[in-house]
């Protein structure tokens, strides 16, 4: 009888414990969601000229995948990007060029409207630094028109450029208030999170440009720097799940 009573409050024992625990748990403070999968479509326009007027000019774009971190009034986030354009052609050759090739970006921001954290709901804006990557590959999709009897047609023509540059830019954004950590169906939910825009100027840290191409029975190369700007606009949604 005395073995029974011993189990029996035993048991009773162990569940208080966890009762207590359970109980406790409904005051601590809740864990909140900040980081976000992000898509985003990036305008740029290219104004990179070199010395032997092999430049890399005109409209392109870029389209990002990659992971956004929010916490109080910071943003940051990183990207892989698929690059493509500009379309326009060399100034030095007549002929139409297919850039096409891949990258990273990275950016860090600070919100400068006061509230006490970019996830409030309502319209942001801040400033942020932008680091980017890219490895491009143009091939020429035409031949160059003949300008005389004796100018040879341009075949084969092909660039390559690698380009690491820094921006300095603004942004503005509108993000939805974080949702708390759990596994309850309304938090499961994909939803956006908010969208993202940010505008200003990519500076070459370092970009170089690979050049080759035939003319006549001939093979010609060069190589360079390019320097100047591209002005960029890009706009990213966050994704939570």
């Amino acid at each position: 009888m005395k073995s029974k009573t011993s189990l029996v409050s035993w048991l009773v024992t162990l569940g208080l414990l966890f009762s207590s625990r359970a109980w406790g748990n409904t005051d601590a403070p809740l864990e909140y969601r900040h980081s976000a999968w992000s898509i985003g479509l990036t305008f740029k326009n290219h104004i990179l000229r070199s010395p032997q007027e092999n430049n890399f000019l005109g409209t392109a774009a870029a389209i990002q995948l990659g992971r956004t971190y929010v916490y109080h009034r910071w943003i940051a986030g990183l990207s892989l990007d698929v690059l493509t354009g500009p379309y326009e052609s060399p100034e030095r050759q007549n002929i139409v060029v297919d850039f096409t090739g891949t990258g990273a970006s990275g950016y860090i921001g600070y919100g400068l409207s006061g509230e006490p954290t970019l996830q409030s709901g309502t319209l942001d804006y801040g400033l942020i630094l932008n680091l980017g990557y890219g490895d491009m590959i143009g091939r020429s999709v035409s031949q160059r028109v003949r300008t005389s009897e004796d100018d040879e047609p341009v075949n084969n023509w092909v660039m390559r450029i690698n380009d690491f540059s820094i921006a300095p830019a603004i942004f503005v954004s509108w993000l939805k208030p974080a949702r708390p950590e759990g596994n309850s169906p309304e938090l499961l939910v994909t939803r956006i999170e908010g969208v993202f825009v940010h505008f200003g100027a990519l500076f070459p840290i370092q970009t170089k440009y690979k050049l080759q191409y035939d003319q006549g029975e001939s093979t010609f190369n060069d190589n360079g720097d390019l320097k100047g700007h591209t002005w960029f606009l890009a706009i990213t949604a966050l994704i939570g799940v």
